[in-house]
Order: structure tokens, then sequence, then C-alpha cells
């Protein structure tokens, strides 16, 4: 272990003991319930270990790589990994397996009951939707995009049950990190001063706030333009 990021580690804890050595005194041992019995405790003995390298890669790393392979295991399960295997027969033109019906069950088995979904007809649509693609598009359909696809399923009370689907699988969450976002910028928009903002108000603020990127695309001279058309607040003087 004495090469890697380990081994920066254990040189930088290391050179820190070294550097600032004290020496704190412990108070003595106090049993509050000297009367009592205790069969078991809450923390555990410190085991003797060789050496430092030892003590650092049972202490640190391996609760370390452990956490982070719990983390893996519990966020890519084999469920949402099949999940998300079966969004390809949704969103992906270029797939061998768009809009075929048995590539999409593990996604039914999950919203199918809760969106209302019926498979006999969901399966009847999707194959009236392939064939209707297959017909337009032809060899085009591997390069063409879902927006283009979509266009062409018309009328769309035709296909309920697929373009619900559709709709499920763009809106699926692949991290909650928007989320999260958007409750800190909750707490940064809505402060002392703006307390009696009204939700909609607010609405309009977060979502600025968290896509800066196309709220900083957009023409600003424009939007006063049309806001000082729609809103004409001068007074006329006679």
């Amino acid at each position: 272990m004495e090469h890697g990021l380990y081994g920066e580690v254990e040189r930088d804890i290391t050179a820190s003991r070294r550097l600032y050595t004290a020496t704190v005194p412990l108070p003595p041992h106090q049993t509050r319930a000297s009367d009592m019995i205790y069969s078991s405790t809450t923390g555990r003995r410190q085991a003797l270990l060789p050496d430092h390298s030892t003590s650092l890669r049972v202490e640190l790393l391996i609760p370390a790589l452990d956490r982070m392979l719990s983390e893996l295991q519990r966020r890519f399960s084999d469920q949402a990994l099949s999940i998300i295997g079966s969004l390809a027969s949704l969103l992906c033109p270029s797939s061998s397996k768009f809009f075929i019906f048995e590539d999409i069950r593990p996604l039914l088995s999950t919203y199918g009951e809760v969106c209302n979904i019926n498979e006999s007809l969901l399966t009847a649509e999707m194959t009236v939707a392939l064939n209707l693609v297959t017909k337009q598009l032809g060899d085009k359909l591997p390069q063409s995009d879902l927006q283009t696809v979509l266009k062409l399923l018309v009328p769309s009370v035709a296909f309920p049950n697929l373009l619900k689907c559709v709709q499920i699988a763009l809106t699926l969450p692949v991290t909650s990190a928007s989320c999260e976002r958007s409750f800190s910028a909750m707490n940064l928009i809505k402060t002392y001063l703006r307390n009696r903002t009204e939700d909609v108000r607010l609405s309009d603020l977060a979502t600025l706030f968290v896509h800066k990127e196309r709220a900083r695309a957009l023409d600003r001279d424009k939007i006063i333009d049309t806001f000082a058309t729609r809103m004409d607040r001068r007074i006329q003087f006679s």
C-alpha cells in the first residue's frame, strides 16, 4: 500500500500526526449505573493492529469502499437496470428493439397499473405504430429522432397507451440532483424580504434560477419590449 491514492493519504496522515502531536488527558472512567449489569455496549474495542498502514486500511479504506458499493447496489439494482434497459424500446428509433412490446415489460411491471395502461391495447398500438413509421421513414428510421417519429403518430388519440409509456420514459429522473438543486434554490429565493411571494411567481423564479444556462440565453431587450407592450403603465397627460 505504498503507491497510489492510499499511499498519499497514509503519508499525509502520518505527516499531520507528527506535526500536531499533542497529549490529551483523558477523564477518569465513570459508571453512571453501577448497580446494573451490562450485557452489550454501543461501541467496540480497538483492535490491535500491527502498523499504521493496516490501521488506515481497516479504519478508513474498507469502510469507505463498503459504503460506495452499498450505494451503487442500491441505486443500480436489478430492477432499476431492467427499467433503464427497456427505455431504448420507447426512446431510441435506432435500436433494434424499438417499439417491441416484450422489451418494455420491466417498465410496465412498475408503472403499468399505476398509470392505468392496458397491455393488450398497448401491444396492438405498438405494432401499428411500428408499421406506420417504418412505412413513412423506411431506411431513414434509424437516423431519425424521437420527435420526428412522434409527429407521425397522428391522430394521437389512436395511440393513448403508447404515448403514455413514452411520457413515462421521458420523465423518469436519472438522478435526484435536480430535486436537490430546487430545494437549495428555494432557500436562496424565498428570503425574509420575499416571504409574501405567491406560488406562481416563486415557481417562475425557481425555474429561472435552476436553469441558469437557458435563462442567460434569453434576449432581455425583447422581454422588456414585450412586457412594455402588454403592460401599458404610462399615464397620458393631456
